[in-house]
């Protein structure tokens, strides 16, 4: 115990004697939230320019036109009296979301024809079309009843009935864990996870080919210390380091607003066995290159695909299967969905019982491969 106490002191040393890697490691992922929490400080997307083409130019279709006007989502820019002028709107950027209300209306709807109000949404941006969607929807409701007591007045049905037929029916939908569709819970845990992983990566992969290097592995190679010891002396410091940002993370995330309901010790878990997996990954990756440079690319090779099939950007239900086996392989995912369920939807560590045991198999696995393959490395001299 004392020689790995004294491994990961000389670890630490090191660590800390690289200022930049120090200034990296100890408040690289906080910047990156920082960063990121002033980028998504809007916390939901508005202000969509919106375009108004009323081809009726009725008392009823300016009234439907004012209600979307009126909503916080949109942002009037504009309106126009054909349906190809929109499209020039929408080309040009000026506009990306045009409601066109066909002529004929009013006089469609008081005849019991009905009609219909088109609503075009820029889908260049899933964000922006989204936010769109669902304001208009709202706007849709709001009109449908509207229209309808229209046409009920004009069958001679009196104001006060035609308001309880079409309230008769209530639909309501609710939205738990993010009812206000805010970005920044949605965005920032993933991200300064994702982030957190490279920290941790690109440092320790290249940590004992940077000591190939400097000729300072001579030391380990021919030192009494056993593998294990060796491997678990220079993985303390970087778990640990990994545990400071997560917990620096939690904490200003609860400040930011970010409302992080699970319990400390479940976090502490979660947070655990991530950094550990990541530090096995790591280790392995510099044993395997050759030389800093093909670790760095090697770790990027793990980062990138990690960020982008992890479940985070999109769903894995939606990806082709060869690809959800390679995201079970990789920490991030079954972290970021074990942070979902505790962190953010405030449910018990039993529900992330295959999270746990994938982040365990992972960590401790890693770790495992690690001092398998610096013990073969060793006999065969390959340290030095």
């Amino acid at each position: 115990m004392n020689r790995i106490v004294l491994m990961a002191t000389k670890e630490f040393l090191h660590i800390l004697r690289d200022k930049r890697s120090a200034l990296f490691l100890l408040v690289g992922p906080l910047v990156a939230l920082l960063f990121f929490t002033f980028l998504y400080a809007g916390e939901t997307v508005g202000g969509l320019r919106l375009l108004i083409v009323d081809e009726d130019k009725s008392p009823l279709s300016r009234e439907i036109a004012s209600q979307y006007s009126q909503v916080e989502t949109f942002e009037y820019v504009g309106q126009v009296n054909h349906y190809d002028q929109a499209r020039e709107w929408l080309q040009s950027g000026k506009a990306e979301v045009a409601v066109i209300i066909p002529s004929n209306f009013s006089k469609e709807i008081k005849e019991g024809r009905g009609s219909q109000i088109l609503t075009i949404i820029d889908g260049t941006n899933m964000l922006v079309s989204n936010s769109a969607i669902r304001a208009s929807s709202q706007i849709v409701q709001y009109n449908s009843a509207l229209v309808t007591m229209r046409v009920l007045e004009s069958h001679g049905i009196p104001l006060e009935k035609a308001k309880s037929i079409v309230q008769s029916v209530n639909f309501s939908t609710r939205v738990w864990y993010n009812p206000t569709f805010n970005y920044r819970n949605f965005l920032l845990l993933g991200l300064a996870a994702t982030v957190l992983q490279q920290v941790l990566l690109m440092p320790i992969s290249t940590s004992i080919c940077r000591e190939k290097t400097r000729g300072t592995n001579a030391y380990l190679a021919l030192s009494p210390l056993r593998s294990y010891e060796a491997i678990i002396g220079k993985a303390i410091p970087y778990i640990f380091l990994g545990l400071f940002n997560l917990l620096l993370i939690l904490v200003f995330a609860n400040r930011l607003g970010i409302g992080i309901r699970g319990s400390g010790l479940e976090m502490f878990i979660l947070s655990f066995l991530f950094a550990l997996s990541l530090v096995g990954i790591a280790f392995i990756i510099s044993l395997v290159a050759k030389d800093e440079l093909r670790a760095t690319q090697m770790s990027v090779l793990v980062a990138m695909p990690s960020f982008l099939i992890s479940g985070f950007t999109w769903p894995l239900d939606g990806m082709a299967q060869p690809i959800v086996w390679v995201a079970q392989a990789l920490p991030l995912t079954h972290f970021l969905e074990a942070i979902k369920i505790i962190g953010v939807k405030g449910a018990g560590i039993e529900n992330v019982g295959t999270e746990i045991g994938a982040l365990s198999l992972l960590g401790f696995g890693g770790i495992a491969g690690t001092i398998l393959l610096w013990e073969q490395k060793r006999k065969k001299g390959k340290l030095l």
